[in-house]
């Protein structure tokens, strides 16, 4: 009868460990998941931020090379030798040689 005693004790002792190891480890697991919940916000919140930059950076680009694209068609002229300037996308919308074409401000 004293060991169904002790072997009742040792087993109560032993479920009450158990049901406090069970307890900790899901707290641990509670804390953890809201740890790993905080840091996905915090991962969703900088894709959002990343992807406003990366649209911003495209929209900037475009501008850019419109920039480019339009300064490449510029006409200049120097009014002390009264000499005209043609970038080679001048001649090309209309369809001159940059070699024999010399353009000039005199009407013919």
């Amino acid at each position: 009868m004293i060991r169904s005693i002790r072997y009742a004790i040792e087993r109560k002792k032993t479920e009450e460990a158990l049901e406090e190891a069970r307890n900790e480890l899901e707290e641990r697991v509670r804390l953890r998941t809201r740890e790993l919940n905080e840091l996905n916000k915090e991962l969703q919140a900088e894709i959002v931020s990343r992807k406003i930059a990366e649209e911003k950076l495209r929209e900037n680009e475009a501008r850019l090379n419109w920039r480019n694209e339009s300064l490449t068609w510029i006409l200049g002229l120097d009014i002390r030798t009264n000499e005209l300037y043609w970038s080679d996308e001048i001649y090309t919308i209309f369809g001159l040689d940059p070699h024999t074409f010399i353009p000039t401000t005199k009407r013919s």
